[in-house]
């Protein structure tokens, strides 16, 4: 067959009107991606501390001498049971001097471990044995939680608004195409009965 250099021109528009379609979608995809990558935080362990000591009967207040950490965990190695420790931060602390209410944040032998998303500034052990000073050890590991990729989210935004809006004239388009081809499709017949 001469002149038969490349598929055919209906292979042609079909391909042509696949991709018109499928380039605003990846667009999209690639804006979700970046803005999954963006909200991804990286969590750095920026120190660790150990407590040990003993706890009097009532309430006992010690500074936490941990700065710049946003997270922690704590592990028991051994609570008694009448101990409870509470994890305050610097406005539950302020609130436990005024008032003496404690947050629901607790470390005792039944919890053995509390993870909190706070920057601990205190402990309170609260030791309810009226007769017996108890001992305690337990550990803590301090995390730093940033968004170290969220300025991914201002191309991430754009990506999605702009493959979003492609995508909507092309579909508005392509909805108005198919009207027009219906609307000449029906003047036709009328147009062969009228001759």
């Amino acid at each position: 067959m001469k002149g038969d250099s490349g598929p055919h021109p209906e292979a042609r528009e079909r391909a042509r009107r696949l991709i018109e379609t499928i380039y605003p979608i990846l667009i999209v995809v690639a804006g979700i991606v970046l803005v999954i990558f963006a909200l991804v935080p990286s969590v750095e362990r920026v120190g660790e501390a150990s407590f040990t000591g003993t706890a009097s009967t009532g309430d006992t207040s010690t500074p936490v001498l941990q700065a710049g950490h946003s997270s922690a965990i704590f592990t028991y190695e051994d609570i008694p049971c009448p101990l409870f420790v509470y994890v305050l931060d610097d406005v539950e602390h302020a609130s436990y001097l005024e008032g003496g209410s404690l947050p629901l944040r607790i470390l005792d032998c039944d919890i053995d471990s509390l993870a909190v998303d706070i920057e601990v500034s205190y402990l309170v052990f609260r030791n309810v044995d009226p007769d017996t000073s108890l001992n305690y050890s337990f550990s803590a590991e301090f995390f730093r939680v940033r968004q170290t990729l969220l300025w991914l989210s201002l191309p991430a935004v754009s990506l999605l608004l702009v493959g979003s809006v492609i995508l909507i004239v092309r579909m508005l388009v392509r909805g108005i195409e198919q009207i027009s081809e219906e609307l000449m499709s029906r003047e036709e017949p009328r147009t062969k009965r009228r001759k």
